[in-house]
């Protein structure tokens, strides 16, 4: 284990342990215990549903992209990298996703996978811009209203900072793979951007719902709360300062839904869940796609 790992992982324990400080374990497997089965059951449906959209939004960006797709190989590379993510800062591991694609196509691929994780920060801030403007106030409007912008640049204009990037960077390998990167996006449309991004915001829109039924689950019926909490919590995710961001995302939610009389075994249970059947899940059967490349590449070595 790196030093930098094992940081990460002390870190971790210790806001674990400063977070059920704040918290009875006992009380909190007492309200785990009393989840209703039928809001579990559609928060689970919903979990299929966000996972098949974010699976065809990836599908249609591939396919733009670079001139063909293949069903198969997008899910495997949609899955592999919400499973490489979960374990790296801010989710950088999602440019895994490219491995799973053709050999031809990873390069052009990777800006294929930066467009989309801007797409998403941007409606995960836009929302969040809200909820700071509620707890922060309206001081906080220009510096919010700064990194939307630049966020929108970004998005708009990404094939130009990858291109100038090229022309920088002195290593050979990396112009390569940079161009590489901008050509594919330059394929994209506005159109091809515009579905991508409703999408986009039907997916949060639908993590808002999912979160708002775990919290029904429980026995808790605020939606105005899951509004307000959910986007500041998903912010959290930026702050790599712990595995997969455990402690600092249900000690954020612990905090915001105090501010509705919302209990802490509640919000905490409701946010731990969402992240194990929204993110959990879905990167433990990434391991198998993972498994499956790791098989391919040793057959390609054996038999080139």
């Amino acid at each position: 284990m790196t030093a930098k790992r094992a940081i990460k992982l002390l870190l971790t324990l210790a806001i674990l342990a400063l977070l059920f400080t704040q918290i009875n374990i006992q009380t909190l497997v007492v309200a785990f215990t009393k989840v209703k089965l039928e809001w579990m059951l559609l928060a689970a449906f919903l979990s299929i549903l966000m996972l098949l959209i974010r699976w065809f939004n990836w599908h249609l960006l591939v396919k733009k992209g670079l001139g063909e797709a293949n069903y198969q190989q997008t899910f495997a590379s949609l899955l592999g990298g919400m499973s490489f993510a979960l374990v790296t800062p801010a989710r950088v591991g999602d440019l895994s996703r490219v491995a799973f694609l053709k050999n031809g196509q990873r390069a052009e691929a990777s800006g294929l996978v930066l467009i989309d994780r801007f797409l998403d920060l941007s409606v995960v801030l836009f929302f969040g811009t809200i909820g700071m403007l509620v707890f922060f106030g309206i001081n906080t409007l220009p510096l919010l209203l700064v990194a939307n912008i630049f966020l929108l640049i970004g998005i708009f204009k990404l094939d130009f900072f990858l291109q100038l990037g090229a022309k920088l960077i002195p290593l050979k390998k990396l112009q390569e793979i940079t161009s590489a990167a901008s050509t594919g996006l330059k394929r994209l449309t506005l159109t091809a951007l515009a579905i991508n991004l409703s999408l986009t915001i039907l997916l949060n829109l639908l993590d808002v719902i999912s979160l708002y039924v775990l919290v029904r689950a429980l026995g808790v019926d605020n939606l105005k709360a899951v509004v307000f909490v959910y986007p500041l919590v998903m912010l959290t995710n930026l702050i790599p300062i712990t595995i997969s961001g455990l402690g600092v995302r249900e000690s954020t939610s612990v905090a915001l839904f105090a501010l509705f009389t919302i209990a802490k075994e509640v919000a905490f249970n409701a946010t731990f869940l969402a992240y194990i059947i929204n993110s959990l899940v879905p990167a433990l059967a990434g391991l198998y796609f993972f498994r499956e490349l790791n098989r391919e590449n040793k057959e390609v070595t054996i038999n080139p």
